[in-house]
């Protein structure tokens, strides 16, 4: 399954609550109410995408954030929340 525009945003969301979790912090309710609303063949096709450019690795069956997907995070956090 290809992924749709609206599978970027949650690939985000997904990188923002990894972010949170290597750093040992909760992420926002909020944000796991968004993700949980997508159907399984979606979550599917954003980690798959996420595996594949090497922003997320598994860990011993546990997703962690790669060093890339940091810099993606944070990029998309400066410019989501700062409005640059």
């Amino acid at each position: 399954m290809s992924l749709q525009p609206a599978d970027t945003y949650a690939a985000f969301l997904l990188l923002h609550i990894l972010h949170y979790d290597a750093a040992g912090l909760e992420p926002q309710t909020s944000i796991l109410l968004l993700l949980t609303e997508l159907d399984e063949a979606r979550k599917t096709a954003v980690l798959g995408e996420l595996v594949e450019i090497g922003a997320i690795r598994s860990d011993n069956g546990k997703w962690r954030i790669t060093d890339y997907g940091e810099k993606i995070n944070k990029d998309f956090s400066a410019r989501s929340f700062h409005g640059d």
